[in-house]
């Protein structure tokens, strides 16, 4: 009994150990399934937030991207600003210099109608002194032989009576041959000093009429600098709506023809060597100028309590000098390219000049002017994306080809050729086509921010060949242009940061905007106008 007990009991203890070792097993698989739950859960919690995370870098690289575009895009608009600046600028250097030139030209012009008069009344009074000294000899020789034939006739009295007279009407034969002589040439004298009378009245009619066509022609060429200003300001601040972007198409002509004035007028410079009397006004206005807008920056600064090390720092670094020097791009504003450009061209073309090879830059004319549409407004049709303003905009691109343009237009006499009719509707047909240009490229989606259309050359051309032959009789305007067109080109940008501060804080944005151009344009003139009239004050005193 005690053994089959003893049996039982230790039957019981093996099944207990048995369902203790079964729940153990339970357990332990219960845990490792919930520690196998817990590390999916945890490793699906790991994904997620790994998911969450390449989200949100997706999404910081998209802002940063989209902020980029933006600086790039305000940075693009920002040189294009200084750009058109500096055409304007450069506009009116060539003006003053076109000013000179008139005025060196008639003083020359002057200087030889009197000298020719001078000659003149010299070569008269020699001949009237040759007249008298022949006179004299003649009543001299008469006188010695009357002496003469007194002596014979006193010697030979006591000779026939027949021989007396036949020597007496030989004298008298030979006395009226002698006046008939001296009145022959007297009369040849005459006929010869009205001629040379009515000759130089011609020439002296001639050449007043000349220095009157020259006259003109530049103040017709002073009346187109005032208009091309006018324009270059309309380019700064543009009118508003469509047909302001449309005007803005045709206002490009400004800078092509600024730069075919300075080559017309480029030959009367050589022929009064005064090509570097030229190129060292330039340099002094191209100082001026920049010297002008680093203290206008400077000023704007402090207005804004803005840091002027921080401005300076940002201006003055080693790529913003190299495109200076190397592409006329100034840091100071943007539009005072025009006046390093044309700086670089007058050098350039002395230099050349000097070798001989003029005619190496005429063919290469089109060549830059090719480089400048396709680098340019074509970019995107023909390598599908823009290039850098400054690689086109700059003295090869644009300075030299149109400076060629209007030194052959001087050398050629194109004006004397063209008829005005034909160039009436030339510059109709080149402003259709010019507008043709920008809607075709704007629908396109091609239209690149750039200055020049293909159209834009011809019609600058036209334009400025039309003026030359035109008889425009407006003296205010050709003042402007002569006198003010320069400086007006370089510190109308000032008057645009003015305005805009000013109406900005009135509330006349709306209102200002159609009138923009017009108000900035007078308030400039205005300004320089005041400017000179203070200036000639202090210098009368």
């Amino acid at each position: 009994m005690n053994k089959k007990r003893s049996d039982n009991f230790e039957s019981r203890a093996e099944q207990s150990r048995a369902e203790q070792s079964r729940a153990e097993q339970s357990r332990a698989e219960q845990s490792r399934a919930e520690q196998s739950r817990a590390e999916q859960s945890r490793a699906e919690q790991s994904r997620a937030e790994q998911s969450r995370a390449e989200q949100s870098r997706a999404e910081q690289s998209r802002a940063e991207q989209s902020r980029a575009e933006q600086s790039r895009a305000e940075q693009s608009r920002a040189e294009q600003s200084r750009a058109e600046q500096s055409r304007a600028e450069q506009s009116r250097a060539e003006q003053s210099r076109a000013e000179q030139s008139r005025a060196e030209q008639s003083r020359a012009e002057q200087s030889r109608a009197e000298q020719s008069r001078a000659e003149q009344s010299r070569a008269e009074q020699s001949r009237a002194e040759q007249s008298r000294a022949e006179q004299s000899r003649a009543e001299q020789s008469r006188a010695e032989q009357s002496r003469a034939e007194q002596s014979r006739a006193e010697q030979s009295r006591a000779e026939q009576s027949r021989a007396e007279q036949s020597r007496a009407e030989q004298s008298r034969a030979e006395q009226s041959r002698a006046e008939q002589s001296r009145a022959e040439q007297s009369r040849a004298e005459q006929s010869r000093a009205e001629q040379s009378r009515a000759e130089q009245s011609r020439a002296e009619q001639s050449r007043a009429e000349q220095s009157r066509a020259e006259q003109s022609r530049a103040d017709n060429i002073d009346i187109l600098k005032a208009l091309c200003a006018f324009l270059i300001v309309c380019i700064h601040v543009p009118f508003p709506g469509k047909v302001g972007a449309y005007f803005t198409t045709l206002t490009r002509v400004a800078v092509p023809v600024f730069f075919m004035i300075t080559g017309y007028f480029y030959s009367d410079t050589v022929a009064r060597h005064k090509e570097k009397r030229q190129i060292q006004k330039i340099l002094y206005l191209v100082v001026e100028a920049n010297v002008l807008f680093f203290i206008w920056n400077i000023a704007l600064n402090v207005l804004r309590r803005d840091s002027i090390i921080t401005y300076v720092q940002e201006i003055f670094t080693g790529k913003s000098i190299l495109k200076f020097l190397a592409l006329n791009e100034s840091p100071l504003a943007g539009h005072l390219w025009y006046l390093g450009a044309i700086l670089y061209v007058l050098v350039i073309v002395l230099l050349v000049d000097k070798s001989n090879c003029r005619k190496l830059l005429y063919y290469l004319t089109p060549v830059l002017l090719s480089a400048d549409l396709a680098f340019g407004k074509y970019s995107l049709l023909i390598f599908h994306q823009e290039f850098p303003y400054i690689l086109v905009r700059n003295f090869l691109c644009v300075g030299i080809p149109y400076f060629c343009i209007g030194n052959l237009i001087r050398e050629k006499r194109c004006s004397e050729k063209w008829n005005r009719k034909i160039l009436q509707v030339l510059i109709v047909v080149f402003t259709i086509t010019s507008l043709a240009e920008r809607f075709v490229l704007v629908s396109a989606g091609l239209n690149a921010t750039r200055d020049h259309y293909l159209s834009t050359t011809f019609l600058a051309i036209c334009l400025f060949v039309y003026a030359l032959k035109s008889n425009w009789c407006n003296k205010g305007v050709s003042v402007i242009g002569r006198k003010y067109s320069t400086w007006l080109y370089i510190i109308h940008p000032i008057f645009i940061t003015v305005f805009s501060i000013v109406v900005g804080k009135l509330g006349l944005k709306s209102i200002y905007r159609c009138i923009a151009p017009i108000v900035v344009y007078c308030a400039t003139l205005v300004f320089l106008i005041i400017l000179q009239k203070v200036k000639m004050a202090i210098k009368s005193k």
